[in-house]
């Protein structure tokens, strides 16, 4: 089977983390496990099917709610783009990097 690649085509980087919490969709919340975080989106594992631009809430419970838009959604991964302003995301990201989420 033939491998190939993606371009990256984020903006800023990304940060490798692993922690569960939800994904508010439609008023029902659904499991996921972030896999990595920037301040211009994020990477979950979540079995939800939901178009892109799709508007969803990302529930980070020590920290708090944080709106987003679906940007893709392939194989059990999505790529969420954050509705927020980069610097409300960049405090989460520095707490997330001192703290961890537990």
């Amino acid at each position: 089977m033939a491998q190939f690649q993606v371009p990256n085509r984020r903006r800023e980087d990304r940060k490798a983390v692993l922690f569960r919490t939800s994904l508010v969709f439609g008023g029902i919340g659904v499991d996921c496990d972030v896999l990595d975080i920037g301040s211009g989106g994020v990477r979950v594992a979540a079995s939800l099917q939901a178009a892109s631009q799709t508007s969803v809430t990302l529930a980070i419970d020590q920290l708090d709610d944080f709106q987003a838009r679906i940007a893709w959604n392939r194989g059990g991964e999505i790529g969420l783009k954050f509705d927020e302003p980069p610097e409300r995301i960049n405090q989460a990201l520095e707490v997330i990097a001192l703290y961890g989420t537990s």
